[in-house]
Order: C-alpha cells, then sequence, then structure tokens
C-alpha cells in the first residue's frame, strides 16, 4: 500500500516537500528514513498527525545537524539519546530518531536501548496499529512497511497488542491501550483485553513508579474533548482506575455525551492569572464520588504536589447533588461564597458539569462577581470612626462583605454607613 499521496493531502504543502527532501539526503548517504509509529497511522487512516516522527537507520543526531543545514531549519539535539528536533515556522517540527531495539531488565522498568534496523524499531512498539512506516527514500516514496498487519487493524477498527509479555515489560501500555480506543473509538481486541486483565490481575500496574503513572494520567486528560469520555471509560472498563489505586473508581459521567466535557473546561475562564490546571479538574471530574481517603491514597499514589493533593481531596468530598441543591436554595451570595470558596477552581469546574443549570449559574456568578468582591473602605475607615483595631474591626469587615454580597450595600458611602450602625450597636451581625 502507498501512503504518498494520503501524506501529501494530510501535511501542508511545505511539510511533505522537506519529508522528500530528507528522504532523498538519507537515500544519498546509504541512509534509510521512514515516517513511523502514531504518525503513519494517522496518515494511514487520512487524518493530519500533530508532528512527524521519524526514524533513521544510523545516527540520527549527526544527519539532523546536516538536514538542518542544507535545508534551513532549526535543529535541537540530544545526542545521549539519539534523538534530535528539526523546527521551522508555521508550527513545522519533525522529531527524528535513530532506529532501535529495547529490551527490558525487569517489569515496569525503563527499556534498555541499543541501535537496530526499521523493522527493530517497528518490532519494539506497543499496538499493531502504531507498527507502521513509511518509506521516503526516491523510487519508494510512501510505500507503507506493515510486518504486523496494522493496516488491517486499521481498517477493522481495533487495537490489538504486538507481544504476549508487552503489558508485563510495561504496564502503561494498559493505559495507553484505553486512550487509543477512546480517542480512535476503536475497539480493544479481545486477546488483548485478556492480556491486559491478566497482567493487572498479577499486579503488573504495581511495578510502575507514581511519576509515570501521573504521566499517564495527565497525558489522558489531555485528550481532545471529543475522545476523552470513551477514554476515561475505557479506564473503568479495563480496572486501570482500580489497579492503579485500589478503591478508586474513575466515572466518565461528566465527559459523556462529548458536549458535557467542554462544560468542565469552561471555568478555566475563570482563573487568576492563569491558574488553572486543566488535567487536574479532567481527573477531579473523573473522581466525584470517591470518598476522601481514596483520594488521599490515590494522591499518595501518583506523587502528587501538596495543590494537587488539595484539588483531589476537595474532589472527594463534593456530593453534586447536594451542593446543587444548597445552591438553588441558597438565600443570598454570601451563602453561595460559603458554599464554594473553599474549593479549588480545578474542583469546581468538576462540579460544574455535573451541576443543574441553576446551581450552575449560582457558580458562574460566584466565580465571575462574587469571589473578587471587595469593600470600598477598609480597616483605616473603620479606625476613623471609632473601631479598634483587632478581631471586631476583621468580624466588622467580614459582616460589611457578606452584605454587599447579598445585595444589601453598594458604595462606599453605604458601607461606611453600616459600619457606623455595627458600630453603635456593639454587633457585628445584625438582622441582615
Amino acid at each position: 500500500m502507498n501512503l504518498g499521496a494520503r501524506l501529501k493531502e494530510s501535511l501542508p504543502e511545505s511539510w511533505s516537500v522537506a519529508l522528500a527532501a530528507l528522504g532523498k539526503m538519507a537515500a544519498d548517504a546509504g541512509l534509510r528514513l521512514c515516517v513511523v509509529g502514531g504518525c503513519a497511522r494517522d496518515l494511514a487512516m487520512g487524518l493530519r498527525p500533530p508532528d512527524v516522527d521519524l526514524v533513521l537507520e544510523g545516527d540520527a543526531v549527526k544527519f539532523a545537524a546536516a538536514a538542518a543545514r542544507a535545508l534551513g531549519l532549526e535543529c535541537d539535539s540530544h545526542a545521549r539519546f539519539g534523538v534530535a528536533t528539526l523546527r521551522a515556522s508555521g508550527g513545522f517540527r519533525f522529531d527524528v530518531a535513530s532506529a532501535r531495539t529495547e529490551t527490558y531488565s525487569r517489569p515496569g522498568a525503563l527499556p534498555d536501548v541499543s541501535f537496530g534496523s526499521i523493522e527493530d524499531d517497528l518490532r519494539r512498539r506497543d499496538f499493531t496499529i502504531n507498527a507502521i512506516a513509511v518509506e521516503l527514500r526516491p523510487g519508494s516514496f510512501g510505500e507503507a512497511l506493515d510486518p504486523f498487519g496494522g493496516l488491517k487493524d486499521i481498517e477493522a477498527g481495533i487495537v490489538r497488542l504486538l507481544h504476549s509479555k508487552s503489558f508485563i515489560d510495561d504496564p502503561t501500555r494498559i493505559a495507553r491501550c484505553a486512550r487509543f480506543s477512546g480517542r480512535l473509538s476503536f475497539k480493544v481486541e479481545p486477546e488483548t483485553a485478556a492480556l491486559a486483565a491478566d497482567a493487572l490481575a498479577a499486579g503488573a500496574m504495581d511495578t510502575v513508579s507514581g511519576e509515570r503513572i501521573k504521566k499517564e494520567l495527565k497525558t489522558l486528560f489531555e485528550e481532545k474533548p471529543s475522545g476523552r469520555g470513551r477514554a476515561v471509560a475505557a479506564f473503568s472498563k479495563m480496572g486501570v482506575d482500580s489497579a492503579v489505586c485500589p478503591g478508586y473508581a474513575m466515572s466518565a459521567a461528566l465527559f459523556l455525551p462529548e458536549d458535557l466535557a467542554a462544560e468542565s473546561e469552561t471555568a478555566e475562564r475563570f482563573a487568576v492569572d492563569g491558574a488553572f490546571c486543566g488535567w487536574m479538574a479532567g481527573l477531579a471530574a473523573a473522581s466525584i464520588g470517591n470518598a476522601r481517603d481514596v483520594m488521599r491514597r490515590l494522591s499518595e499514589r501518583i506523587c502528587a504536589t501538596r495543590e494537587e493533593e488539595r484539588i483531589l481531596e476537595a474532589a472527594g468530598e463534593i456530593d453534586a447533588g447536594a451542593l446543587s441543591a444548597a445552591l438553588e436554595s441558597a438565600a443570598g451570595g454570601a451563602e453561595v461564597c460559603g458554599a464554594l470558596e473553599a474549593l479549588p477552581l480545578e474542583a469546581l469546574a468538576a462540579f460544574r458539569a455535573a451541576a443543574s443549570p441553576q446551581a450552575r449559574a449560582r457558580l458562574d456568578d460566584f466565580l465571575l462577581r462574587l469571589r473578587g468582591m471587595k469593600l470600598e473602605i477598609t480597616g483605616e475607615d473603620l479606625a476613623r470612626i471609632g473601631f479598634g483595631r483587632g478581631p471586631s474591626m476583621g468580624a466588622a469587615l467580614a459582616e460589611l462583605l457578606r452584605r454587599k454580597r447579598n445585595g444589601i450595600l453598594s458604595g462606599a458611602a453605604d458601607e461606611l454607613a453600616a459600619a457606623r450602625d455595627i458600630l453603635n450597636n456593639g454587633s457585628e451581625r445584625t438582622k441582615y
């Protein structure tokens, strides 16, 4: 099968021209260069890949440096890993790696690598749909290398494991299996699903470090909304969630149907100074309903930062139905603030997706108006009318802000008059 036409259709013209030039440079040097992996898969599906992954039978770093000089590209090299990145304007990015083989010293460990052929490089990959290469040499430009039947599996819409021990060697591949299933709307091939279940039952995920699990979760919740819900559902169906943390249950309820996924992201626009972690908002949305102690164990398992731990524990405490009811019946803005202001924004984003329309409107009012509301007068103004500094002044300021949030006060004059009323009545709280 020749994918040359699809390559030219899927990529900007400047990219396909550059690939042809790189293929000729490699051939002239007696080397072999191919498009590989997810990029080749996307081309076979008629999709535009976000970037282009290339594998060279030879020294990728040396080749990339020469290609950058010849084609006027920028080049970042990592000689230790045998990889380099070529860049140009317009989002152009080609990652070039030396073809390699992999062995695993123990289950869950990172692989030991050595240089090899293109076929060796395809053989080390996770699934058949990712074990495809596209030739770039003149005369065979666009020819697909498909030693494991990946093109047939793409046509059938299935995710099939390449090697029976692959999930034992690297259990994070089970998470990737779920992600690919969701992203591409593919079914997991029955034997692959059985191998994943066997690996999880044998405790394979226990061999993976918390940092690597966290990386997989981050990648999951950075998926596009169109595939994220299906991927989360696959995580749960395959048992990846409870394998990561016993007792933990991941739910896709706030991601399916797909238009709900957007609701959990809408709160990002309310972030102050960009302080919003989108993938954590996604994880929080998938975690609502788990007990606080389970969320604490999950935080420990993924080596969460203190802020990430705070977000997850807050999500674990959310009772979406009770919180919605509280907002719907709240008498005023101060009560809304009391219900919401202790929750991190990411947890609020998760709740927003689950809330009723009325509760969502109250939440948006909190995020847009009430959360940032401030008094126009200060403690200095209270001191001038006779307040002593200390707890009584703090309590008076809090009461004034409560009244302002409830719409009772408007402007500095109102605030100062109310402050005098509080002072004269000898109480920080009145009938308001």
